[in-house]
């Protein structure tokens, strides 16, 4: 799809709504798919940040998967860890975050 116009329209819908946390995650996702991992990473943090418990109980592990993923991206080992150390701490059975910290160490 047109990468501009989903950006744009999620960004506008974040800025009308900025208490709907589903927009800021749709909108880290367009990051994510478009390779602009920082830009990903900052609505990621925001979420993890300012979310109701509601919808961090459903999306924490993903949102720290994908905050560990792009970091990763980023060739940011370090930070990588970090959240994929948060990734087993609310869900100890994620089978990428064990293999990542297995070969990368913990």
């Amino acid at each position: 799809g047109d990468f501009a116009a989903g950006a744009r329209w999620m960004t506008n819908a974040v800025a009308v709504s900025p208490s709907a946390p589903e927009y800021r995650y749709r909108l880290a996702r367009l990051y994510e798919q478009a390779h602009q991992y920082g830009k990903a990473n900052e609505q990621y943090r925001r979420l993890l940040d300012r979310a109701d418990a509601s919808f961090l109980a459903t999306h924490r592990t993903d949102i720290l998967l994908g905050l560990a993923r792009n970091y990763r991206q980023l060739e940011l080992g370090s930070e990588a860890r970090r959240y994929y150390r948060l990734v087993l701490q609310s869900d100890p059975q994620n089978q990428e975050a064990k293999q990542f910290l297995a070969y990368f160490g913990s």
